[in-house]
């Protein structure tokens, strides 16, 4: 592997309405997560390049999925999106993830574990998840989700919500966009990392109530909630 020069790269504190701003017109989903808590950019010197955006669960009661040990919403961070320049080169993301952690660990010690999914319907595997060492705990069901097609792009109701507000009509939408597809959402990769001490770290891995499972290479994986 080539040395890759990472020193005129800084990962800061940024306001979240930049950073929401930035996913919405980059990031694939052209959504963002409700309730962001933690907003780093990604800075190449002083131009910002990218971002990378935790927020409370999607689900409030995920947190009772994971552990006996979790027993707070709070106690959860998921990481919602990604975004970085193509222009900064190769294993910039993973750099970036790995400068997110120790954010989190400085300036939110309330937070016990991070988790975050991959989406299956979109053929990822989460391969940004296992080079950082994150564990793989199979699919999720993927049932009861939604995802809108407008002009060729794929939206959450997340995305929707952000772009429509709360009150929005799909048969509205239909005479908005005539081409409106609404597909049913696929099963995702669900990844999870604790964060805090050694000590820490092995009392969660050994609670889990589904066991770490190898990193997804082929479409044999264990389903779970």
């Amino acid at each position: 592997m080539s040395y890759q020069d990472f020193s005129n790269l800084s990962v800061k504190w940024t306001d979240p309405s930049i950073t929401i701003k930035m996913v919405l017109e980059n990031h694939y989903t052209h959504s963002v997560a409700c309730g962001v808590l933690v907003s780093l950019g990604v800075y190449d010197s002083e131009k910002l390049s990218g971002c990378i955006l935790y927020s409370l669960p999607k689900y409030p009661q995920m947190f009772k999925s994971i552990s006996p040990l979790i027993t707070r919403q709070q106690d959860v961070l998921e990481l919602t999106r990604l975004w970085i320049s193509d222009k900064l080169g190769p294993n910039v993301e993973s750099w970036t993830i790995g400068k997110s952690f120790r954010f989190i660990e400085d300036n939110f010690p309330q937070v016990k574990v991070l988790v975050s999914f991959s989406d299956k319907g979109q053929n990822h595997l989460g391969i940004i998840y296992q080079s950082t060492n994150w564990y793989y705990l199979g699919l999720t069901n993927g049932q009861g989700s939604q995802v809108y097609i407008i002009n060729g792009k794929r939206l959450t109701s997340r995305g929707i919500f952000h772009r429509f507000g709360q009150g929005y009509n799909t048969d509205e939408l239909g005479k908005i966009y005539p081409n409106l597809q609404i597909v049913e959402g696929t099963q995702k990769h669900r990844y999870i990392l604790p964060i805090g001490s050694k000590l820490w770290k092995r009392k969660l891995m050994s609670s889990l109530y589904t066991k770490p499972q190898p990193y997804p290479k082929n479409n044999q994986i264990v389903v779970t909630e």
